[in-house]
């Protein structure tokens, strides 16, 4: 098949869970025989074609190769927003991809197009193009979820991004969701038949997400955070319930990767907002590392006593799906995806979103219970390599894709 994949990042420009998981299906696609085209944003320069271990990146200049007419238009495009309420670069941006996915169709390199319901970067193709090929939609998370939960203030220009990225939604051909939570919730807010999402979660690749040599260190217990700090995350309910955990392990040391964003009061650091927070004598047992290179998570997760993920909503984490893989014990909310990755609690411990002193009393309980951290690590590995292998999502897919087409020609 020659499938075509929208998103503004692809490796190894930006980052965040709808591009790994391109990244991750795209180069397991190419492996398997397939052509894979995928378009992205240059951070600069002119538009320029890269190989990927094979797979064809088509990055898009944002706006032009000259510095001085994108600061002008970053200037301009800021004062259209604050009239009209739109974002006109989001626009443009699609445009461009349409024009792209247009090219790439006249000269038949593409049999179908897969872009994320996120920002709507589909929408101008999907309003314009007479001639196009099939399209599928694939659900991560939208604007209107991301915006309540952060509880983001209202404006214009984001309500309308959220209308976009709903209309992007329903015009394209299919629908899928790498979860029936995420699929469940969609259909209730937008109006989408349950049974045209196709329920397709995310590949995890088990064999470079393995375990390690699962010698658990329990006398100085480390537990590891992977992502952003913000309130949709749940880093602060963490943060809450680090004082328990420290008066029953003393020596415990909690380790946060990801990179610190201005959504703390007033726009602020929220990882600033953090610590004030936090007892200053507990400040030594907090690790900020920021963001690091996506292969270097390997070596985190195998040498931390436990994983937590305590996200007020997540559709399917691939931090989640990581630290399953290489065979931790977790400790997740029972939210979004998590509660299904985790089969209801049979491969994790599993506690109400928010709820702090809950977090605590799961984390303290483990850390008490070698056999059973062991025990978790042990079936969150069977289940990452049963349901989620690359092999086994990939074969998923292309059956998917060739039905989706054939259903298109009929």
């Amino acid at each position: 098949m020659k499938i075509c994949f929208v998103h503004r990042h692809y490796p190894p420009v930006g980052g965040g869970g709808i591009c790994t998981y391109i990244a991750t299906l795209a180069r397991g696609l190419v492996r398997e025989g397939h052509t894979v085209h995928v378009i992205a944003r240059a951070e600069s320069g002119a538009d320029r074609v890269e190989d990927d271990h094979g797979v064809v990146v088509h990055r898009l200049a944002p706006l032009s190769a000259s510095p001085f007419w994108n600061r002008t238009w970053k200037v301009v495009g800021h004062g259209i927003r604050k009239v009209t309420g739109r974002f006109v670069n989001r626009l443009w941006a699609s445009r461009r991809i349409g024009e792209k996915i247009e090219e790439l169709n006249d000269h038949r390199e593409i049999d179908l197009v897969e872009s994320a319901e996120w920002e709507a970067e589909l929408l101008w193709y999907l309003r314009h193009s007479k001639d196009r090929v099939p399209t599928v939609i694939k659900l991560h998370g939208p604007m209107e979820i991301i915006r309540e939960v952060n509880r983001m203030k209202k404006d214009r220009a984001f309500d309308c991004l959220a209308e976009w990225e709903k209309e992007q939604t329903l015009k394209a051909d299919f629908v899928s969701s790498p979860s029936r939570h995420l699929a469940e919730e969609m259909a209730r807010r937008w109006g989408l038949r349950l049974d045209r999402i196709e329920i397709i979660p995310y590949p995890i690749d088990t064999d470079q997400f393995s375990p390690g040599a699962n010698d658990l260190e329990l006398d100085r217990p480390t537990v590891l955070y992977v992502g952003r700090l913000e309130k949709n995350k749940g880093t602060d309910v963490l943060f809450e319930a680090i004082p328990s955990v420290l008066e029953s392990f003393p020596r415990a040391r909690f380790r946060f990767i990801g990179s610190d964003t201005p959504t703390g009061e007033g726009g602020g650091s929220f990882q600033e907002q953090l610590f004030e927070g936090l007892p200053k004598e507990l400040h030594a047992s907090v690790e900020m590392v920021g963001a690091i290179p996506h292969d270097r998570l390997i070596d985190e997760y195998r040498q931390a006593t436990l994983f937590v993920i305590p996200s007020l909503f997540d559709n399917f984490p691939n931090t989640c799906l990581e630290a399953m893989s290489c065979g931790s014990a977790i400790v997740g909310s029972d939210t979004g995806g998590i509660r299904e990755m985790l089969d209801g609690g049979k491969c994790g411990s599993l506690f109400p979103p928010g709820d702090s002193n809950r977090l605590a009393e799961c984390l303290i309980g483990l850390l008490q219970a070698p056999d059973r951290l062991k025990e978790l690590g042990e079936k969150a590995r069977s289940r990452a390599v049963s349901e989620y292998s690359l092999d086994t999502i990939l074969e998923r897919t292309v059956d998917y894709y060739e039905r989706m087409v054939g259903v298109n020609r009929s």
